[in-house]
């Protein structure tokens, strides 16, 4: 029988799909005993709020912190996308149990038994417990970190929002395992099996994040695309009506309501609405799809416009974070090398001599897919 691995949480969660989905894994995975949820980054109450919402969803007794919100250094404003969003009434109502001071929390939660700390986000919260509490700091056990980037010129999410802490962190003694971005990049979920994930209460609200989080993406990728020497949206706007003799073909009143459909779904084409009612907005798509194609509604360029607008709705999103509970419980699937990793002031990687870290350099994936869609779904 496993022993329950004892285990803190630093996260971002609410920006980006990753940190939910690492948290619905820690979650289901029986072996994962998460005592404390600490936020980090930018706004770091909301990002409490998302957390709470999960642990309540899952029906489990895990405390849920604030961290710190600004970086040590003068590095970048914190990441913020969509966040506020998936914050509804109801907890609003109900964040009189998320702890204020995180790091403190963090301190006493150390100062009296010994715990593996995972990091899914910008280190801030471990290197002002290293500043401010070192003795509680020895009794981290080991620290895992999504963080760095191969080649190391690339920059990497976690260490570029806050290179200070970055750096405090990887020069401290603290045994540590990083797992690279290139690394987790060679697999990515799929998002045509998204809606697996909505077997469950949890499951329902993840699926949501994740409707909204590639619809925003989608309405991005609407706005900076180009077809030919004219932009999509200015298309969508103006040049996707009907053809001339369309009102003739189709009579004044069906004429009329195609162009009000078609204005009504490409005014729907705004991120706020992916974020507010993914179900509206990824209807409003398919509707669009729908019309461009549909021989009763000769659209000029239509065909070419559809194609166009679904090769940019999302195939397959970034997991990172999965990556880091995976390599906590399956470090026999793992290829390791002992590197002295940091980072310089923009947040490139840096490789020192020495050997002080473990550092993941491949693994298992195909493993590693079983296990997503055994602990996500």
């Amino acid at each position: 029988m496993n022993v329950k691995k004892k285990i803190l949480l630093s996260t971002d969660i609410g920006s980006d799909i990753d940190d939910a989905l690492c948290l619905t894994v820690i979650i289901n995975h029986p072996d994962i005993d998460l005592d404390t949820i600490y936020t980090v980054n930018g706004d770091v109450a909301t990002r409490a709020l998302i957390a709470k919402k999960m642990v309540e969803l899952a029906q489990q007794d895990i405390a849920v912190a604030c961290g710190e919100e600004k970086p040590l250094g003068a590095s970048v404003d914190p990441y913020s996308s969509g966040e506020s969003y998936y914050v509804d009434d109801s907890l609003l109502d109900n964040d009189s149990g998320i702890i204020k001071n995180g790091v403190e929390h963090m301190a006493e939660k150390l100062k009296k038994e010994r715990y593996t700390i995972l990091s899914i986000a910008p280190l801030t919260n471990i290197a002002i417990l290293l500043r401010k509490y070192p003795e509680s700091a020895k009794n981290i056990e080991h620290l895992y970190i999504m963080g760095s980037r191969f080649p190391t010129h690339h920059l990497e999410h976690n260490l570029r929002f806050d290179t200070a802490a970055a750096q405090e962190v990887l020069d401290s003694d603290i045994p540590l395992t990083i797992i690279p971005g290139n690394v987790c990049a060679k697999y990515r979920m799929p998002t045509k099996i998204a809606n697996q994930m909505k077997n469950s209460a949890v499951g329902k609200y993840v699926g949501r994040m994740f409707d909204s989080f590639i619809g925003a993406d989608f309405s991005m990728q609407c706005h900076v695309t180009d077809v030919g020497t004219i932009s999509l949206s200015k298309i969508l706007d103006s040049e996707a009506s009907l053809a001339p003799d369309a009102i003739d073909k189709l009579g004044q009143e069906k004429y009329l309501e195609a162009i009000d459909l078609n204005r009504e779904c490409v005014n729907n084409l705004i991120y706020t609405k992916a974020y507010k009612d993914p179900v509206g907005f990824w209807d409003s798509v398919n509707t669009l799809l729908w019309l461009m194609r549909s021989e009763l509604y000769p659209y000029l360029h239509g065909k070419k416009l559809a194609d166009t607008l679904e090769g940019l709705i999302p195939k397959d999103v970034s997991i990172s974070d999965v990556y880091v509970p995976y390599c906590l419980l399956h470090p026999e699937k793992l290829k390791l090398e002992r590197k002295n990793i940091t980072c310089n002031n923009k947040g490139n990687t840096v490789i020192r001599p020495g050997e002080r870290h473990d550092v993941v350099m491949d693994l298992d994936y195909d493993h590693f897919r079983r296990f997503v869609e055994e602990y996500i779904f």
